[in-house]
């Protein structure tokens, strides 16, 4: 049994395994170095029984699939719409104004650029987001 005087911290605190405190990251998300160092913390002070073990483990295991199912999604989704806005080169589109309340902006789709926000099509000098796109048409 440990030693640790818990009085000065607050609910809620994770300690080391030497008492201090350990440095909470900023984000609310709990990464996997993190689980991992409060289930072996966990497991140091309170041991559980086998099946309790399997149980977080298991479910360690699942949240990892998800998030790793997740990003994949989103890679996908990222390179189908890398796709969407390539297989518009040449064509005639129409796309919602950059404000509200502006006219329609219509032309030929003379380019992509592929931006952190998603595909922008070029029409001209002009830049319209994949995402503002009404109607496509053949030139």
């Amino acid at each position: 049994m440990s030693n640790i005087d818990t009085s000065k911290y607050a609910i809620g605190t994770v300690l080391n395994a030497d008492g201090s405190a350990a440095v909470k990251k900023p984000s609310g998300d709990m990464d996997k170095e993190s689980f991992l160092k409060l289930l072996v913390a966990q497991l140091k002070y309170h041991p559980a029984d086998p099946s309790e073990f399997m149980n977080q483990t298991a479910q360690f295991s699942i949240l990892e699939a998800l998030q790793n199912m997740s990003k994949d999604q989103t890679s996908m989704l990222s390179a189908q719409r890398s796709v969407t806005a390539t297989g518009m080169l040449g064509q005639k589109i129409t796309a919602a104004g950059k404000a509200t309340g502006d006219a329609d902006i219509s032309g030929v789709v003379t380019g992509v650029r592929i931006t952190t926000d998603g595909p922008v099509l070029k029409i001209g000098d002009t830049e319209v987001p994949l995402s503002s796109v009404k109607e496509v048409n053949r030139a």
